[in-house]
């Protein structure tokens, strides 16, 4: 699952304007794509994966949320581990907390989605990327 919080404030002069939320069954690659270039241009100063200087780690960080992505400017695919063990009151939408991610060439996409495990509860995210060769 892709999912992630996130707070719509609207506004308008119109007295019976309303909003429905419905689920998104498949986002497609569309929305794939718009998450992923968001990220990337949130983080000015993305971080490159230890042991391989043409893949970078970019950070989105919201109040409710933090999205990584991976972007591979290299001729040919990379598989980067993500380390998020020695994070703490965190969850992710992978099922471990350490996970591999395979980044084809001259590619990006988003490694994962870290939300807080209660809401406003405290939580201290340590992320660490390295090529596996």
């Amino acid at each position: 699952d892709e999912s992630a919080g996130f707070i719509i404030s609207l506004a308008s002069q119109d007295p019976d304007t309303s909003l429905t939320v419905c689920g998104l069954k498949c986002g497609g690659l569309l929305l794939e794509k718009t998450v992923t270039r968001n990220a990337i241009e949130a983080d000015k100063h993305p971080t490159r994966v230890k042991g391989i200087n043409n893949v970078l780690v970019y950070k989105e960080v919201t109040e409710n949320r933090i999205t990584f992505v991976l972007q591979n400017k290299s001729e040919g695919s990379v598989n980067i581990q993500m380390d998020l063990s020695r994070s703490t009151g965190i969850v992710t939408n992978k099922l471990s907390r350490v996970f591999t991610v395979g980044v084809s060439k001259k590619s990006s996409l988003i490694a994962t989605h870290v939300l807080p495990e209660s809401e406003g509860a405290g939580w201290n995210l340590e992320a660490d990327a390295k090529i596996i060769k």
